[in-house]
């Protein structure tokens, strides 16, 4: 019985080891348990504390939307305001610039109708062209009064088959007296590759109105010497190109234009101006509209060029034409 007792004895000692461990092990499971609840209490926090920053931010976001979106609201009231101010001006200013030109085409067609007999020939020729710049700058008036439609690319358009005389007897109508003043020649040209195509199909008007706008800033800034226009057979395929020159003549060399800008500043609203940049881009808004371009090129001190590029035949699905490049007029 004494070796049974001390058999036991040590047997329990095992078990009571086996217990320890076991509770040491159990306490170790226990401490990483706390832990991994600690952590997780921690993470739970932090992203407690995200959601709440975010919704901060949100908040905040939406706050500055509602502010944006006021803003944009006042300025887009101020735009119609200032629109229907602008037009509210504009038709008023038409009916005062209307009424004086009015009676002044009345006056040049009375006096072209020479029913006196009193008028020489030229006289007569000078009424005429009295009337029809009158015309001409009516329907400017009435283009200024709609330039929403112009900038937007959306007046109406009149398309037919315009012979290039046309033009060429418009055009010499309208400024050789001005040039005759200025103690100017002008010089209209048909190319010699021009003769496969005497007619253009487009709105003669518009067409019209772009080469007196771009032929009168020529005058306009030509002292001495020779205004010139001439249309060519263009580099793209199925187009035509109208070049305007204002030259000098100077001894022993070819012709140099009177003006210039420089390089960098050919788009430089304030350095255009002097060239008439409100028609200008009047002009290049009907360019685009009948599917071309106008392309300027200029050096300081020597001049600039505008070239106008034109399709054959207008169609409504075709883009503009590539600008044109454009050698300048210089000795």
């Amino acid at each position: 019985m004494l070796e049974e007792t001390q058999q036991l004895n040590e047997e329990l000692q095992t078990q009571q080891e086996e217990l320890r461990t076991t509770n040491e092990e159990l306490e170790q499971q226990t401490n990483a348990f706390s832990q991994a609840q600690m952590y997780l209490a921690n993470q739970k926090a932090e992203l407690q504390q995200t959601n709440n920053h975010l919704a901060e931010q949100a908040r905040t976001l939406d706050e500055r939307n509602s502010v944006a979106q006021t803003e944009l609201e006042q300025r887009a009231d101020a735009l119609t305001r200032a629109s229907r101010y602008k037009s509210e001006f504009l038709a008023n200013m038409s009916h005062e610039l209307r009424t004086p030109l009015n009676n002044s085409l009345i006056l040049a067609r009375l006096l072209s109708e020479n029913k006196a007999g009193n008028l020489t020939a030229d006289q007569i020729k000078y009424a005429q062209t009295i009337y029809a710049a009158g015309n001409d700058l009516l329907n400017l008036i009435n283009d200024i009064l709609d330039l929403s439609k112009v900038e937007a690319g959306k007046l109406d358009l009149h398309i037919e088959d315009v012979p290039l005389q046309w033009i060429m007897d418009s055009l010499a109508r309208t400024f050789e007296p001005v040039a005759r003043q200025k103690n100017l020649t002008l010089r209209l040209e048909l190319g010699n590759e021009i003769d496969g195509y005497p007619t253009l199909t487009t709105d003669f008007r518009r067409l019209e109105q772009i080469l007196k706008n771009l032929l009168s800033n020529a005058v306009k800034f030509t002292d001495t010497g020779v205004v010139s226009l001439t249309l060519k057979r263009g580099a793209a395929r199925g187009a035509v190109r109208c070049d305007g020159y204002g030259h000098r003549h100077r001894a022993g060399t070819s012709g140099r234009d009177l003006r210039g800008v420089p390089a960098g500043r050919q788009h430089h609203q304030p350095q255009l101006r002097r060239h008439g940049a409100g028609l200008v881009a009047i002009s290049r808004s009907l360019a685009h509209l009948l599917g071309g371009a106008i392309s300027l090129h200029s050096t300081l001190g020597t001049g600039s060029t505008f070239t106008l590029t034109l399709p054959l035949v207008y169609d409504a699905a075709e883009p503009a034409l590539p600008t044109m490049p454009v050698e300048a007029p210089v000795a």
